[in-house]
């Protein structure tokens, strides 16, 4: 797929088109194998917003319900750590969804750069065990915990949880894991 224009103008690794649906794409926070995260601002009130959209010019019928089962989620309820969704919408063949700006980068990508002092650790695990709590009370199971789905907002120190694609609810239901030594989700 490299290098190749999907539907609406998305490439792989990169975003040819830069507005759309009236969403100017500023740059590039966040990719995976099937999802692009963008920064962009909305160009009818410039309010700064996160952009997630599914990378397949004909998404599956699974990760097309994914996406909505995670818009149904964040806007169930408003999360400490998750940021607000605006809304789910569709352009041309694919779908995606409008969220909050978080002003926030990966914790992967800060692991790649600096090595964490132990006060910092602390704030992180305090922060996650928090927000996880939070998100459990309302009967939300999260799991896709792992350094790329964990953002930090490098001048407040808060974090978020921005992935609930494997998210469950107390009325799903939970699979028995094929392999008993395999976990959804990494820490590393």
């Amino acid at each position: 797929f490299r290098g190749q224009t999907f539907s609406g103008g998305w490439t792989e690794g990169e975003f040819r088109v830069q507005t759309i649906n009236g969403l100017k794409v500023t740059e590039t926070v966040y990719q995976s194998k099937t999802v692009s995260v963008y920064r962009a601002t909305r160009q009818d009130d410039k309010k700064s917003v996160l952009l997630k959209i599914l990378k397949n010019v004909l998404p599956s019928s699974t990760q097309a319900a994914t996406l909505r089962r995670e818009y149904d989620i964040l806007s169930s309820r408003p999360f400490k750590g998750a940021p607000a969704v605006f809304s789910l919408d569709h352009h041309e063949d694919s779908i995606y969804m409008v969220l909050e700006n978080i002003h926030g980068v990966p914790l992967a990508d800060l692991q790649k750069k600096e090595r964490f002092t132990v006060d910092q650790v602390l704030n992180i695990g305090l922060q996650l065990t928090e927000i996880l709590g939070e998100i459990h009370a309302s009967n939300i199971c999260y799991l896709n915990l792992s350094p790329r789905s964990i953002f930090i907002n490098t001048q407040s120190d808060k974090l978020h949880l921005i992935d609930f694609s494997l998210a469950i609810t107390a009325s799903d239901h939970i699979p028995e894991p094929a392999d008993n030594n395999y976990s959804q989700g990494d820490l590393f």
